[in-house]
């Protein structure tokens, strides 16, 4: 059975792969690459693009990505916001791919402090705000995995390396709780 850091490595994976849009900054004849063909691309037309092409045809002046595919602090904020104002027992959605976009913002921040050190204060920000949102989520999601079995509807908001958590700690729950109960019937024995 897989690992946690598989699982979430595998959610990482496909988010680099998701389509986003990109719009062609000037025209590029089609690239063929080991098994797949990038473009062709006309000037200022929009095209879908998995994350990763489009990170590079960014780079490298070919297109933009449309707004919306990264994270930044007004959107951070707004999320530790809606975080802070939920019940213990109350989990709010979380925008799509919103760890992988976290570990990028942060990243990216990161790296203009070295840059900027004016940049720190932002980052460390950004940073705690992040944190704050982790932890909150966790406490519900370990109490949601160590009650009774919960309807797939109170899951939903749950992202997807949350689900790959939340799994995991409903197993193991189980199996302790069961290996635990057995106890009696064994005469303490583990």
């Amino acid at each position: 059975m897989e690992g946690i850091r598989e699982r979430l490595a595998a959610s990482f994976l496909r988010f680099e792969n998701r389509p986003v849009k990109v719009v062609a900054l000037r025209d590029l004849r089609g690239l063929r690459l080991e098994g797949f063909t990038v473009g062709p691309y006309e000037e200022k037309r929009e095209y879908d693009e998995s994350l990763w092409v489009a990170e590079q045809l960014a780079r490298e002046g070919y297109a933009s990505i449309k707004p919306g595919e990264s994270l930044d602090s007004n959107w951070l904020s707004k999320i530790h916001w809606t975080e802070m104002i939920q019940s213990a027992k109350q989990l709010s959605s979380l925008p799509d791919g919103f760890y992988p976009k976290l570990g990028r913002y942060l990243a990216g921040l990161k790296a203009k402090t070295e840059e900027d050190p004016r940049e720190l204060a932002r980052y460390e920000k950004s940073r705690q705000l992040a944190a704050d949102i982790v932890e909150r989520r966790l406490r519900r999601i370990t109490m949601m995995a160590s009650g009774p079995s919960v309807a797939n509807n109170v899951l939903r908001p749950l992202a997807e390396e949350e689900r790959i958590l939340y799994r995991s700690l409903k197993s193991t729950i189980e199996q302790w709780r069961s290996a635990v109960l057995d106890l009696e019937h064994r005469g303490a024995e583990p």
